[in-house]
């Protein structure tokens, strides 16, 4: 268990302005995987010779892995490491993410959707994360800030 002044210190660090930043940038990034594919997938389905079945299925399997982590992966937050958590999710994210990028066939694509859903998790773990360790009179700037960014970059990602 944490001392009250080590906790009143890592209070005092998370609520730092670069702090917030980062939080609020991974949030926000993270957030966005679920829509970035949106205005692609007419180039997607003609890259591929598929039909607009087939790549519909890519946003539906990233909704459902998404739906997925939040009933399977958000509570591990309350039983392991919240911080170890958001990395480990932060690197599975990237390999999903690489593997959508690089997939060869339309079945790996609509594969690292789901998997770039069932990760893209992090605001769910991040936001509470944040609010807990952000002193009591600094937490709604905190929260308010690192939830504003999960809005304001799924616009900008449905917006490009």
């Amino acid at each position: 268990m944490l001392t009250e002044a080590a906790l009143d210190e890592t209070a005092r660090r998370t609520s730092s302005k670069s702090t917030v930043t980062v939080m609020a940038t991974a949030c926000g990034l993270s957030a966005a995987n679920l829509i970035y594919a949106q205005p692609l997938l007419a180039v997607m389905g003609r890259s591929f010779a598929v039909s607009v079945n087939q790549v519909g299925l890519i946003l539906m399997l990233g909704m459902l892995g998404y739906a997925l982590g939040l009933i399977l992966i958000v509570p591990l937050g309350e039983k392991y490491n919240q911080r170890s958590l958001i990395v480990l999710m932060l690197c599975a994210v990237a390999l999903a993410l690489a593997l959508m990028a690089a997939a060869p066939t339309v079945a790996l694509l609509i594969i690292g959707s789901f998997l770039v859903g069932l990760t893209s998790i992090i605001p769910e773990l991040i936001i509470p994360f944040a609010a807990r360790l952000a002193p009591s009179n600094e937490r709604g700037r905190v929260v308010g800030t690192v939830l504003s960014s999960v809005h304001h970059w799924r616009v900008f990602s449905a917006a490009s």
